[in-house]
């Protein structure tokens, strides 16, 4: 039997991804590409005045699962405080190596 790459509900995570958008100002920029498969995210992040997530604005060139973790990130960021989005930053490490010690 065989399995379906892309799901259902992975194509419809990844169509509902918006469009990039200009911030009222930029309080910090990144933008990352995975040396694996090649995909490129930009990310741009507005805070208010308590340093929390206010808004963010993505630009994303990936895959399906690309897509549709990324609009994860746009769904619980608002609001999200330095110490949570430094915590999701750090994860980057353990999944990278993992992420290349699959592909070999």
């Amino acid at each position: 039997m065989t399995r379906l790459l892309y799901t259902t509900d992975i194509l419809r995570l990844a169509a509902s991804l918006s469009d990039p958008h200009e911030l009222e100002h930029e309080d910090g920029c990144a933008e990352v590409r995975s040396p694996t498969c090649g995909s490129r995210v930009r990310l741009t992040v507005q805070l208010d005045e308590y340093r929390r997530v206010e808004r963010l604005s993505m630009q994303v060139h990936a895959c399906a699962f690309g897509q549709a973790s990324a609009a994860l990130v746009t769904a619980c960021a608002p609001a999200a405080t330095w110490a949570v989005t430094s915590s999701m930053a750090s994860t980057t490490p353990t999944v990278s190596c993992w992420l290349r010690s699959t592909t070999s």
